[in-house]
């Protein structure tokens, strides 16, 4: 029996050692990075920004091209939903250029520019992980729009490209619900040195945070790519769309393909806040009267 809570008492210290690593490691990382924004990687002058060098380039439009992909889960070919929804970007924009890429085209691009990313690409257990991937380096070397394939167009993107060119602005993004901007549909100028920061950060997020959502936003989506617009030096370059400004132009299904039951979890209490605070209070409150009460009642008998 001695043995036994010997043992026991052992396996808790490693297992409190190992939290203990992990909040430390986890933790720390998250509040550089969405709190005291110190995790810059862009070197910081007076000719560093991307405006000069878009400038210096002539690359300062966001360029006529639009990305999507398509990673064949469970078929070859796109549901019937999907192309339709991709139509509507094709239709829209018959002058531009269309990428539809998957993971065969990415390693190739990857491969013969990028090398150095392929070891982290395939280090990410979950596909959508990679897809993530694809969205930065896709658009970081070409330049352009990107767009889920779940979100339908509802407007020509000329108009957009021209407001971000007349404002000097070399990225655009929109903003989700309930915090932060989105990755499901943006724009940038080629080689842009903010989506270069997006992909040389991408070692330093990737860490273990327990649940399949958290480990996906926070490692590569929506959420890591907020924190480093957090960390970017010129934030002046962006164009920041409200979701009724983006709406304008695009239209989300939210598809969704990717969520488990930790990410419906994490929306629905999102979504309930107010309620569920709401209801936390009464809780709390219903156990202090309760608890006063029999505390009267003690003192009382005695």
């Amino acid at each position: 029996m001695k043995t036994v809570r010997v043992n026991l008492y052992y396996i808790g210290c490693i297992a409190g050692i190992f939290v203990f690593i992990f909040l430390f490691r986890n933790l720390g990382y998250l509040i550089k990075e969405f709190a005291l924004h110190v995790n810059v990687n862009v070197e910081v002058c007076d000719t560093c920004s991307m405006r000069h060098k878009n400038k210096l380039h002539n690359t300062e439009r966001i360029s006529n091209v639009i990305h999507q992909i398509y990673f064949p889960l469970k078929s070859k070919t796109p549901p019937v939903e999907l192309t339709k929804a991709r139509d509507t970007w094709i239709r829209a924009h018959k002058n531009y250029t269309h990428y539809l890429w998957n993971e065969t085209s990415i390693l190739k691009l990857m491969r013969e520019h990028y090398p150095h990313l392929e070891p982290i690409y395939h280090s990410y257990d979950y596909w959508v992980r990679r897809l993530n991937i694809v969205k930065y380096l896709s658009t970081y070397h070409y330049g352009g729009w990107y767009a889920d394939m779940d979100v339908t167009c509802k407007h020509n993107l000329d108009e957009l490209t021209e407001r971000a060119f007349r404002q000097n602005k070399s990225v655009v993004q929109h903003l989700t619900f309930p915090v932060g901007t989105s990755n499901d549909f943006f724009g940038v100028t080629p080689r842009h040195q903010f989506l270069k920061s997006v992909l040389d950060h991408l070692p330093n997020s990737n860490r273990w945070f327990i649940f399949p959502y958290p480990n996906t936003v926070l490692t590569t989506g929506t959420t890591y790519l907020w924190g480093r617009y957090l960390n970017y030096p010129y934030q002046d370059e962006f164009l920041i769309l409200e979701q009724n400004d983006v709406a304008t132009y695009m239209q989300h299904h939210h598809d969704s393909t990717w969520h488990g039951w930790d990410a419906l979890l994490i929306r629905f209490f999102v979504h309930h806040f107010k309620q569920l605070f709401g209801l936390t209070i009464l809780i709390v409150l219903v156990l202090v009267i309760h608890c006063l009460k029999r505390s009267h009642s003690n003192k009382t008998i005695t």
